[in-house]
């Protein structure tokens, strides 16, 4: 058995359309940003010299900015991982 930490980060980028026209008629299009921290614990346990599973929580912070800072809504909640580790 053993336990084990990781710390990861995910940055999605995309552009979006928003649904208002411009004073020109045209679509605006938006800067989104999706911002995913996350830290994890896991318990594993090796049964063979390439066969073990893996399983722990892990805390997840999503910070989803809109039109460029303008907007920002944040959420933070737990989930729960588990593996074959080969």
């Amino acid at each position: 058995p053993y336990v084990d930490t990781d710390l990861s980060f995910a940055w999605l980028y995309a552009p979006e359309r928003s649904a208002q026209r411009s004073a020109t008629g045209a679509v605006d299009t938006y800067h989104e940003h999706l911002l995913q921290p996350r830290v994890r614990v896991l318990f594993g346990w090796r049964f063979a010299e390439h066969f073990g599973l893996f399983g722990g929580p892990s805390l997840l912070l999503q910070a989803r900015i809109i039109r460029d800072g303008d907007e920002a809504l944040m959420r933070i909640g737990p989930e729960f991982v588990v593996g074959v580790e080969l």
